[in-house]
């Protein structure tokens, strides 16, 4: 499915968003399916009647033309709350789903409202689970919120090879993810943290990550919420956390945490801190650490 079949036009002035919707519909109404974006700047703004703008469905796979190349960026500018330039339905289990090779520009400096790049799950809070989804190759940018935010609640969610920077809050969130992993992806100059896994989040593996120049935490596992479950279950493997304005890695409020192998240097604060008496089984190894 080729979204300009669907009336998508590279031109960072129009609104794209029901053009792409529409490929993604049909793809999803066949059963399932590629839709394809070619080489240019998209323009997109909010859905009517929804926080966000292009929505996922189950058995769909949006791949532009490579990162910088196949760009989306919001049109500015925009009054509201944009909770992904992408995202899954509110409400909805979504399944075997993805997207890959290309750019979600947040238009930071020309827009208004809260946005954020990537954004899916079911329903904070609640049972609603997405379930295989794939985030391969693509840039969150120039977002006023995050860059990536997988929220509450996720199934084998897999984000590799991405890059996220220049956002307003974090580069990369994990907020309930069950058997996930994030690997071979770069946060850096995002005002907050680089990669924040919270709010129950277990069995998730962070590989091979790159944090780096961001205002808070380049690495941190924390609970949030006072009355959820604690992270537990995490992995962080090999990478770097670097130049930092606070903490290398931040373990808050989480248990059966190891960090290996993870080159941790100039961060502003600590290298690596555990911020909790009742955290438990955590187990650092390897580490370069060059605070």
């Amino acid at each position: 499915y080729q979204a300009q079949d669907f009336g998508a036009v590279a031109d960072p002035t129009v609104d794209n968003r029901a053009a792409i919707q529409d490929a993604i519909d049909a793809a999803h109404a066949a059963g399932g399916g590629m839709v394809v974006l070619q080489s240019g700047t998209f323009g997109i703004s909010k859905q009517p009647g929804d926080n966000g703008a292009i929505l996922m469905k189950d058995n769909v796979f949006l791949k532009g033309n490579g990162i910088g190349k196949t760009v989306l960026r919001v049109v500015g500018p925009t009054c509201c709350r944009l909770t992904g330039i992408i995202r899954s339905p509110w409400g909805e289990a979504t399944k075997n789903y993805g997207i890959a090779d290309l750019t979600l520009d947040g238009n930071r400096e020309n827009t208004k409202g809260l946005i954020d790049g990537f954004y899916n799950g079911g329903r904070p809070g609640g049972t609603i689970t997405d379930e295989d989804v794939w985030i391969v190759r693509v840039e969150a940018r120039y977002c006023s919120g995050y860059g990536f935010e997988p929220n509450e609640r996720n199934e084998r969610l897999t984000i590799t090879e991405s890059i996220s920077h220049h956002n307003g809050r974090d580069g990369f969130v994990a907020v309930y993810i069950i058997d996930g992993v994030y690997k071979n992806n770069i946060a850096y100059e995002n005002d907050r943290h680089g990669f924040n896994v919270i709010t129950s989040s277990y069995d998730l593996l962070l590989s091979n990550n790159i944090a780096r120049d961001n205002g808070g935490g380049g690495i941190v596992v924390q609970r949030g919420s006072l009355d959820t479950p604690v992270p537990h279950n995490i992995m962080v493997a090999g990478g770097e956390s670097s130049r930092n304005g606070k903490e290398g890695v931040l373990l808050l409020m989480c248990y059966n945490v190891e960090i290996k192998g993870v080159d941790i240097l100039e961060n502003g604060s600590y290298g690596v801190r555990i911020h909790d008496p009742r955290l438990k089984s955590c187990e650092c190894v390897e580490q370069s650490d060059h605070q």
